[in-house]
């Protein structure tokens, strides 16, 4: 997983306000000169882009300028890259659009489930149980089709999660794979959901508050573990 620790090194990057504004004014001419409305807003669902705006002037080029400031600055490179705008970032960060995976269930909270493969078969069944609260939740085991790329999917679900749930065991700190998914939740900044199961939060979400349920008896406190995700969901 080398080639994640560099798009998270990348994704800490952020445009200075300035330069954002400047970026998205050659996207709106770009956009104003090649599509209309209605292709712009097809062009902008392709990255979960909100379209339906109503703009101050009946302009694709104000319509643009007024929609992009609130999308995240890895997206507005992205789409500059696609347009061939020229510009001074330098983003290898994967912007995943939407139509790129086909795990998360539409119009659900998109919840990334990590933990040991020795626990697969009650992450399962969390996996399931989840869909009844509106959580769409991505377990690797599950979720990644034998045909396909296992790094690359695992990547597409990070980059697009909303959350990420670690399930805390013995094992969990050696291996590189979940330290490397609470790496890229932490620096996307995403809500990060400890789990304690014989291993208490270390490191970097040390001093988060963890869920002290058993997961071991996952089956019979299930129904405690779904008000809590609730409760934090509904803080976010």
């Amino acid at each position: 997983m080398g080639v994640i620790f560099e798009h998270l090194m990348l994704f800490k990057y952020k445009m200075k306000p300035l330069e954002k504004i400047k970026l998205i004014d050659d996207i709106g001419r770009e956009l104003q000169s090649r599509m209309t409305f209605s292709e712009i807003d097809s062009y902008f669902e392709t990255y979960g882009i909100p379209t339906g705006h109503a703009p101050s002037f009946n302009s694709k080029y104000v319509y643009v300028k007024e929609v992009l400031p609130k999308i995240d600055d890895e997206i507005i490179i992205e789409i500059a890259n696609e347009l061939n705008i020229e510009h001074n970032f330098q983003s290898k960060i994967p912007v995943f659009k939407d139509n790129s995976t086909n795990f998360w269930k539409t119009g659900h909270f998109k919840l990334f489930i990590c933990h040991l493969s020795t626990f697969k078969k009650k992450i399962g069944f969390l996996k399931s149980e989840l869909e009844s609260y509106g959580i769409s939740a991505f377990v690797a085991h599950e979720d990644i089709e034998p045909t396909k790329e296992w790094q690359e999917e695992i990547e597409k679900g990070l980059f697009s999660m909303d959350a990420l749930c670690a399930v805390l065991m013995p094992g969990f700190k050696e291996s590189n794979w979940t330290d490397q998914e609470i790496g890229i939740a932490i620096g996307r900044g995403v809500l990060i959901i400890p789990i304690r199961r014989e291993l208490d939060p270390y490191g970097f979400i040390g001093n988060i508050k963890d869920c002290k349920l058993s997961v071991k008896k996952l089956v019979r406190l299930q129904k405690k573990f779904f008000k809590f995700l609730s409760e934090i969901l509904k803080q976010e």
